[in-house]
């Protein structure tokens, strides 16, 4: 087995014991939003990382660890939106995926 399978391994394995054993139909929403909390103070951080350590350069010899987050990009704002619809879209797909599994959108069958 070489790495790159055991990764996916062990990515597959908590999705499949939330797909066969955990409860579902219980996420809300609202947690979709709630979720994207992390992803915002993670970039807003990467963003002033490089104003409070200017000298400080990562490995690509650039202050930022993402091209769009560099301000005089042209991809700033329009990688901003990208990346963050697409935290939420994908947020928002888990939430119905959960809905979906719990059978919540099955009709009562006498």
């Amino acid at each position: 087995l070489s790495l790159e399978h055991l990764t996916k391994l062990l990515f597959a394995l908590p999705l499949l014991d939330w797909m066969l054993f955990d409860e579902k139909g219980t996420v809300k929403l609202y947690n979709a939003f709630i979720s994207q909390i992390v992803p915002i103070f993670y970039g807003v951080f990467a963003f002033f990382r490089a104003i409070i350590w200017p000298n400080n350069y990562l490995n690509g010899g650039s202050l930022y660890p993402y091209l769009f987050l560099d301000p005089h990009s042209p991809w700033f704002w329009p990688g901003l939106a990208i990346v963050f619809l697409s935290l939420l879209g994908f947020s928002t797909l888990i939430f119905f995926l959960n809905s979906v599994f719990s059978n919540k959108y099955s009709k009562w069958r006498e």
